[in-house]
């Protein structure tokens, strides 16, 4: 699969993140239930091929309504988790791109762009405390305009 193609559970997959996140009905928190989705989505997208988990991120961003903003960057952050995807952060220097740092910067510039600056600013703070094996800072921006 490209990555404009979509894999076969992606849309399965964004659709139980929608349910399981935006179920009104649940006597559990909002912040719960949307960690609880996202903690599912984790271990299905670490499970995929990284082109897949990729193109997962790439289709939950374009189908993305303004209302699902929010959680569907955080899955982006999920898929920018991806164990192959973290490992450039190892094995790439700061001048490569490197696959995690680029879909953070993707789920930051949409939540910014859109005026959620408290949640992008959030995830900047997630973004620049990944760490290296040897403890070094992985993303070095200095804001979360970078």
């Amino acid at each position: 699969a490209t990555l404009q193609e979509e894999p076969a559970n992606c849309e399965g997959l964004v659709q139980d993140l929608q349910k399981q996140a935006g179920d009104g009905r649940s006597n559990v928190p909002g912040e719960e239930r949307l960690e609880a989705a996202l903690r599912n989505a984790r271990e299905a997208l670490a499970s995929m091929k990284l082109r897949d988990a990729l193109s997962c991120a790439e289709f939950a961003m374009s189908s993305s309504e303004p209302e699902n903003l929010i959680w569907m960057s955080r899955f982006v952050e999920e898929a920018a988790k991806h164990p192959e995807c973290m490992s450039e952060l190892e094995t790439k220097s700061e001048a490569q791109t490197r696959c995690t740092q680029k879909w953070y910067k993707i789920a930051i510039h949409s939540l910014s762009v859109r005026g959620k600056l408290d949640e992008a600013e959030a995830m900047w703070r997630r973004a620049t405390s990944l760490r290296t094996a040897d403890g070094q800072q992985a993303i070095g921006w200095p804001t979360s305009l970078q």
